[in-house]
């Protein structure tokens, strides 16, 4: 987990994921490889590649309810991309979605300063919503995983 006050949310989270499946790596690196100043943020395809480019498989899909808590079963965390802002002023924020509760209605998430926070379901989708779902899972590449086997 890498805390973020400022508008660093995609590097913070690719940081955090890459970390997660033992990829060495900081925000600070990854912001001189993803971050747009004039944009003030990541744009997603950016985050596909700089996963790509370390040896890793990065997809991007529409994600569902159900398929973020098959993947978190699995063991395997995901950036979502919420919009919480308004519609004509929409505000991007990337999340690495770490697990769920389906008693309690929510999901968990490293978000800016906050590790491991509780969103409720009833706040955390309609900004996924707004965003189409967007959903990227960051995996090992068969290659990789052989190579640690």
């Amino acid at each position: 987990f890498f805390p973020d006050d400022t508008d660093q949310c995609g590097p913070a989270t690719l940081a955090s994921v890459l970390t997660y499946w033992g990829i060495p790596t900081n925000p600070w690196t990854l912001k001189e490889e993803i971050y747009l100043h004039r944009l003030k943020g990541a744009l997603p395809i950016d985050l596909v590649l700089a996963a790509q480019s370390r040896g890793l498989k990065a997809e991007i899909y529409r994600g569902s309810l159900s398929d973020l808590k098959v993947q978190l079963a699995a063991g395997r965390p995901l950036v979502a991309l919420l919009d919480l802002g308004f519609t004509i002023f929409p505000q991007g924020h990337y999340v690495v979605v770490t697990g769920y509760d389906d008693q309690r209605r929510g999901v968990y998430v490293h978000s800016s300063l906050d590790k491991d926070v509780f969103v409720s379901y009833e706040r955390f989708l309609p900004g996924w919503d707004k965003t189409g779902r967007w959903t990227l899972l960051v995996t090992p590449s068969e290659s990789r995983l052989r190579s640690h086997a």
